[in-house]
C-alpha cells in the first residue's frame, strides 16, 4: 500500500468521453476506496479495475476482486 492509488471519474455522452473528477490517495485499503466511491454520489455504469485485480492477497487467500465485489463494487 505504498503507491498511490488513482481513481478517474468519466462521463461518457455518445462517442464523446468527459473527465469530471479524480480523487487519489496513498496507504489505504481497497474498503476505503469503495467508500469514497459511494460517497460521490455517482451513478456507475461500470468500474474499471487495475491489472492486478486478480491477486489472492497472501494474509486471506481472498481475490482483490472478490473484496471489491463484497465493498459493493459491481466489477
Amino acid at each position: 500500500m505504498g503507491d498511490s492509488t488513482a481513481i478517474w471519474f468519466v462521463l461518457r455522452a455518445g462517442l464523446e468521453l468527459y473527465f469530471i473528477d479524480y480523487y487519489e490517495m496513498s496507504g489505504e485499503g481497497l474498503s476505503h476506496y469503495a467508500l469514497v466511491l459511494q460517497t460521490k454520489g455517482y451513478v456507475y455504469s461500470q468500474h474499471i479495475a487495475p491489472h492486478d485485480i486478480e491477486v489472492r492477497e497472501f494474509g486471506t487467500g481472498n481475490r482483490r476482486k472478490e473484496q471489491a465485489q463484497a465493498s459493493g463494487l459491481t466489477l
